[in-house]
């Protein structure tokens, strides 16, 4: 056996021997107990410290160590998150000009666009007054020459009507003779000339 095992061994069966010796002696003495639990105990966990130290020391170390990575990982993590951040708020501010940029050059935008359509709208108003203004001149020119048409229509329409009235058979008759007798007598003046 090892030292070690061995050191265990005598370790554990201890605290059994002094209590045995203890009860035999029969010594009813408070010290004495008190004694006796004092040694087992450092009996006890002195030689669970001594079997444990090295384990314990590894899972500390471990658990230190693994600690420190935790710690490291959550400052890069936080220091990531920080530069995130950073990035997001300039981008975020950015975002914000950009909109009103936006904002401005769609209220310019449409202002022009307005002014526009208000020109355009006065052009076809303009262009649309004066086609009407043409075509009430022409329906004006052409109701006034059919008036006329019509005037003239009623004044030829009247005129035969009292020539006819006028004109009897006799006088008819007399009017062609006289001329045809003008006629001759212009003939006759272009003959001699």
């Amino acid at each position: 056996m090892t030292r070690k095992t061995s050191l265990v061994l005598i370790l554990a069966v201890l605290p059994f021997l002094l209590f045995m010796s203890f009860e035999e002696e029969h010594h009813d003495s408070n010290s004495m107990a008190f004694i006796a639990k004092v040694v087992n105990f450092l009996i006890l966990f002195g030689g669970l410290a001594y079997l444990l130290r090295k384990p314990i020391k590894q899972f500390l170390e471990d658990r230190v160590a693994q600690i420190s990575t935790t710690i490291r990982d959550a400052e890069e993590s936080r220091h990531g998150a920080e530069t995130d951040l950073e990035k997001t708020e300039k981008r975020l501010n950015e975002l914000s000009q950009e909109v009103e940029e936006l904002r401005e050059k769609a209220l310019s935008d449409g202002e022009r666009e307005k002014e526009r359509i208000i020109r355009a709208a006065q052009q076809e108003g303009e262009r649309m007054k004066e086609a009407v203004q043409h075509e009430i001149e022409m329906i004006s020119r052409a109701g006034i020459r059919g008036l006329k048409e019509y005037a003239v229509t009623l004044a030829a329409a009247e005129a035969l009507e009292r020539i006819q009235k006028r004109l009897t058979p006799e006088k008819h008759t007399q009017l062609i003779d006289d001329s045809i007798e003008k006629l001759e007598n212009l003939h006759g003046k272009s003959r001699s000339d």
